[in-house]
């Protein structure tokens, strides 16, 4: 949050939509330490982690992105503002099943 405030500073850039952008950040956020979890939770036990965790990282992060881009869109001034809302309500959804299935996934993979 910091650094967006300083991120704004400096660039001389107006948020239009402050809270659509607050919703937006923290529940990107939230989605983003969902699926990295999700991750770490699936390639676990693998021998080759790096290579795996590239792999399957790719499918869970890029739908994130998509909805990132299109939630901050409408609060620095792009875009129609129900989509933004529909795209910030996605983040938040994404969020809920990644925490959910996370440790799932995770009890699965570590039972011996």
């Amino acid at each position: 949050f910091i650094l967006s405030l300083l991120f704004f500073g400096l660039s001389h850039t107006e948020v239009v939509h402050v809270w659509l952008y607050i919703v937006s950040l923290f529940g990107g956020c939230t989605s983003l330490a969902g699926a990295v979890t999700l991750c770490g939770a699936l390639v676990g036990q693998a021998a080759n982690r790096s290579t795996l965790a590239a792999a399957i990282s790719v499918p869970l992060l890029l739908p994130l992105v998509m909805l990132g881009v299109s939630a901050m869109r409408v609060p620095l001034g792009e875009g129609f503002f129900q989509t933004g809302v529909q795209a910030a309500i996605g983040l938040w959804g994404y969020a809920v099943v990644t925490m959910a299935t996370g440790p799932l996934i995770f009890s699965a993979v570590w039972k011996n």
